[in-house]
């Protein structure tokens, strides 16, 4: 994978790269799982496909606009558009736009986000907005502004009209000086009431306000600083009420109006706090993560419906209790993070982020994220603590299959190049063993030390081929297939095999989709877990095969790393054995871990089943219980029930008269390189090597005539076998390919598939293998693809 395909399929992005005439020229995997695609399948479809069908016809003029005026478009920069996926729903993206000109070829790579959480927050906020609008318009009162820093007007409610007579357009943006009269607004006295406010939290007093329509009113006025959690000041509050006519009452009956005043006061303040209070309690109940508050000596005050859900325990049950109720228990005393975060002591120490485990109201362990803060009272001394806290179980676990998947990764890489370089040294060894067999006497000692050795190479072979597969570095010769029969034909074979002392059970569904898979390497795969199980039932006991089809969801792909929602047959094998421990599950796909002694297994089992699951694109899943036996499910994606076109068998000639035809070996292995030209020598062809793509590609532009071209995939120097062969066709066009490699499925393009079907040559090869493949290339009439 080059630097470019690997930095796009790393991308946090969805990142689309998209002609002139709106196809698709490429997708990474992150806009595949974005819009529902299976892997691949998004290339060539048009980008139209991408977007709800009301909006594809405008499109197109939408398109040819930007390529007649590329340039790059910010994130965010464009309004949010609405996008479509492959189940039919619609979800809000953001998109950068970058221009790629290449020649005369105009393309533009699209980044697509996913902001539906970010428009949920959003709409939320509004809501809350609106209700607080709501609320304060719902005083008529009192004149409710809130003012920016400099006195500006942000809000303006319905007593607020009433009392000033200015409708609410009339004087939002405007600073508060209109109310006051000429003298005032010169002599700074607007300037010196905020001042005021914002040193001492409040300005207070009662002054004469002109009204809209001119009139002079007596006006009660109230300006509070609004600070944030940093004590930055970000406005100000501004109360009104015309008491001009209280005034007037006052010096009828001043101090009877001034007791009823105090008492409506009260009253109504109460209601402002109680539906400031509903207010808030809504949109903490909204707040997905836990809000837990408790006053100075440890007594929750309040438990959100988030708390309720992480703990289990109902807020009717908690508030006015002490807090060392829930959070001093059991497993908070063996754990010295919850005893530092949940005490009542020090109430000004802030906590961010602290990842506790803790005991929920049924006794099950959790995985929190826990951060607090104090209380605050307006002169800034704690009065309480707030407790913010978010289950983070499932991301730990989450984060928990990813290193676990990324170790097998890097593994599967490693054993990967291992493997190669074996491959190589074997095809030296087998063929080097075969040209020894010819010149040695059949039954003597030497011939069956070369049997042997040759047994032993043979052998190394197949685990080399175990380690191919579990890098999901081997070649596979996927089939459409029903696995109910492949188990079923199996299952004769197995209890032949296992003995009669494990009892092999059948629980097929009657209806299961079919898959595209290898039958070959699946029977294998099959029989390796049905080996582990009777290895596992050393004094018999019960094997099962049962399969099923469902259907993964986004609610299951959520809990697992890299899974593709989608229809699934489910393999699932049951043992009655001994079971495994959770340790020996971590790592059971290891390459070369077993827990049989030595002499008894290679270790690469269930290494090679993981691999070829995972290379035909399914899931593998280990569940087992010591003593109770071990279950281990097999997860292929369903394959449409009609198989594709199957390509033009190559036609065929008769085999030549004679075998004298030119053949160049390009191999980097000097070694092997000699010997097959050894090989090939022997049954009469005539052999040219060269060390790589460069010297090869010398020899035919200078005239050597050669009928075909056997080469490596992987060659140092820059050039490989695939674009050797593409540039050797163009100078010969009759020149008949046949590559080889140990293990080319890996490092070819999907591109290159088509050229190299049935020109690959896997290693190590044998010499019947190796003579029989370059005739059926040399009598091929077909061309390169």
């Amino acid at each position: 994978m080059s630097d470019i395909n690997l930095f796009m399929e790393s991308a946090p992005d969805a990142m689309v790269l998209v002609a002139q005439d709106g196809t698709i020229a490429y997708a990474n995997a992150q806009a595949e799982r974005l819009f529902g695609y299976e892997h691949g399948s998004m290339a060539t479809i048009s980008v139209d496909t991408l977007l709800p069908p009301r909006f594809r016809p405008n499109h197109a003029g939408v398109r040819a606009g930007y390529f007649a005026q590329m340039r790059n478009r910010m994130m965010g920069e464009g309004r949010p558009l609405l996008a479509l996926r492959t189940d039919g729903s619609e979800f809000p993206v953001e998109i950068s736009l970058s221009p790629l000109e290449t020649g005369n070829t105009r393309r533009v790579l699209a980044a697509i986000r996913d902001i539906s959480d970010r428009k949920k927050a959003e709409l939320a906020l509004l809501n809350a907005e609106r209700q607080f609008r709501t609320l304060v318009n719902g005083i008529t009162e009192y004149a409710v502004l809130l003012l920016d820093c400099n006195g500006n007007i942000d809000t303006w409610n319905a007593g607020a009209q009433q009392i000033h007579g200015y409708a609410a357009d009339e004087v939002l943006g405007r600073n508060i000086a209109m109310f006051y009269t000429p003298a005032d607004q010169s002599s700074g006295r607007v300037q010196s009431a905020l001042k005021i406010a914002e040193m001492h939290g409040r300005f207070e007093n009662e002054d004469w306000r002109i009204h809209k329509n001119g009139e002079a009113f007596l006006a009660h006025i109230v300006i509070d600083a609004i600070r944030n959690d940093d004590g930055a000041l970000i406005g100000f509050a501004k109360i009104v009420r015309d008491v001009t006519k209280l005034k007037e009452a006052e010096k009828i009956a001043q101090e009877a109006l001034r007791q009823r005043q105090l008492l409506e006061e009260r009253q109504r303040s109460a209601e402002v706090y109680r539906r400031l209070s509903e207010t808030l309690t809504a949109i903490l109940d909204a707040s997905p993560a836990g809000v837990v508050t408790v006053d100075a000596s440890g007594v929750i005050e309040s438990w959100n419906k988030a708390a309720e859900k992480i703990y289990r325990l109902a807020a009717a049950s908690l508030i006015g209790r002490h807090q060392s109720a829930v959070f001093n228990n059991k497993s908070g005393d063996r754990n010295e993070g919850a005893k530092a975060i949940f005490t009542r002591s020090d109430l000004n120490r802030t906590i961010e982020d602290a990842q506790i485990s803790h005991a929920r109201g049924d006794g099950s362990t959790v995985e929190l994220s826990v951060s607090r803060a104090p209380l605050l009272r307006a002169e800034g001394t704690a009065n309480g603590l707030v407790y913010v806290i978010n289950d983070v179980t499932h991301t730990k676990a989450l984060a928990e299959q990813l290193r676990h998947s990324q170790k097998l990764d890097a593994i599967g890489q490693m054993t990967g190049g291992v493997a190669h370089d074996f491959n190589n040294l074997l095809s030296i060894i087998i063929c080097n063993l075969e040209l020894l067999q010819e010149d040695l006497t059949p039954g003597s000692e030497s011939h069956e030390l070369c049997n042997s050795a040759m047994e032993a190479g043979l052998r190394g072979a197949e685990l080399i081929q175990h380690m191919l597969a579990f890098s999901r570095k081997q070649a596979l010769t996927p089939k459409l297939l029903e696995v109910n029969d492949v188990i079923a034909d199996l299952a004769k074979l197995l209890k032949r095999t296992l003995g009669e002392h494990i009892e092999i059970m059948l629980n097929t569904a009657p209806q299961t989709c079919p898959v595209l898979i290898d039958p070959v390497q699946l029977q294998a795969a099959l029989t390796n877990l049905a080996t582990n199980a009777r290895d596992a039932m050393p004094h018999g006991g019960r094997l099962v095969f049962k399969t099923s089809h469902i259907t993964i969801d986004d609610s299951y792909t959520s809990q697992f790393d890299n899974v593709t929602p989608g229809e699934y047959v489910l393999i699932s094998v049951t043992d009655s054995g001994s079971g495994m421990t959770p340790e020996v599950i971590e790592k059971a796909f290891d390459p070369f871990f077993t827990t049989k002694r030595v002499g008894q297994g290679t270790g690469l089992g269930l290494s090679m089943v993981f691999g070829f699951v995972k290379q035909s694109g399914g899931q593998i899943r280990i569940y087992s219980e010591l003593g109770h036996g071990t279950t281990i499910k097999l997860y292929l994606p369903c394959a449409e029930r009609e198989a594709p076109a199957p390509l033009a068998e190559p036609v065929i000639r008769p085999s030549k008269t004679s075998n004298s035809e030119t053949i160049l070996v390009v191999e980097d292995n000097t070694a092997l390189a000699k010997s097959v030209k050894s090989l090939l020598a022997d049954a009469g062809y005539i052999v040219v090597t060269a060390e790589n793509g460069k010297e090869a590609l010398n020899l035919l532009e200078h005239g050597k005539a050669v009928d075909l071209l056997f080469t490596d995939i992987v060659m140092p120097g820059g050039m490989n076998g695939i674009e050797l062969a593409r540039q050797a066709a163009q100078i010969d066009p009759n020149l008949k390919i046949l590559f080889t490699s140990g293990f080319a499925d890996a490092l070819l393009d999907p591109r290159d598939s088509e050229m190299t079907l049935n020109r690959l040559l896997s290693k190590p090869y044998r010499r019947a293998e190796l003579i029989l493949k370059v005739r059926e290339m040399l009598d091929d009439e077909s061309g390169i693809a």
